[in-house]
């Protein structure tokens, strides 16, 4: 990528590196929910596993395993879903009820957007909603519904290891809980603005 956000970027298990946004990533202890609602340290993941959806299923394709630099590490209440802070996350505004995802840097989001345009690995669908301000009025998607939640910053080195998870059909990951975009997903047919999102109406996880 050639920018100082994020330097010394490993790739690990699959060889192509094309597809979503940028590397927003969580940190080595994010508690991913696997296909049999068992949760596991992203760190411990491999390629091949399958993880839950919001619509489904997905096997795990791809791992990025970016080092956080110089972006900021954010954590939802009780220090979950620790994240760099433009990784998009399932939101509703609690006034008009519009779901999309959300970005709480979106400065990064953009630049790391435009990065991924520059190399030719643009995504589709509309732009992250812009919570930067942490006073906003939105929700965040859960596995088990809708939450209010307010996040802080979280002091952290720039050498601190991320990850990240690809998936075959997409659908994005649950995260310590929370519905967080996945990216780089191989099917044409699901992409980050692709029908599904734009037509869902999140209430929480369901199996199937």
């Amino acid at each position: 990528y050639g920018s100082n956000y994020y330097d010394m970027v490993v790739y690990v298990g699959y060889s192509r590196t094309s597809g979503g946004g940028g590397n927003s990533c969580f940190t080595a202890d994010s508690l991913v929910r696997m296909h049999n609602n068992e949760l596991k340290r992203i760190d411990e993941i491999a390629i091949g596993d399958v993880v839950c959806t919001a619509f489904g299923y997905s096997e795990v394709t791809y791992i990025q395993m970016p080092l956080l630099g110089k972006r900021k590490l954010l954590a939802m209440p009780g220090g979950k879903c620790k994240t760099s802070a433009e990784h998009p996350i399932w939101s509703r505004n609690r006034e008009t009820g519009q779901e999309w995802w959300s970005t709480r840097d979106y400065e990064q989001w953009t630049l790391e957007q435009n990065e991924a345009i520059e190399a030719g690995r643009s995504i589709e669908g509309p732009v992250a909603i812009d919570i930067t301000d942490a006073s906003a009025e939105y929700q965040f998607a859960t596995v088990d519904g809708w939450v209010d939640a307010a996040w802080e910053e979280i002091p952290a080195e720039q050498d601190l290891q991320l990850y990240h998870l690809h998936l075959k059909d997409g659908g994005g990951y649950f995260v310590d809980g929370y519905l967080v975009e996945d990216s780089g997903h191989e099917s044409e047919n699901y992409k980050y603005g692709d029908q599904r999102w734009r037509d869902l109406t999140w209430t929480k996880f369901t199996e199937i």
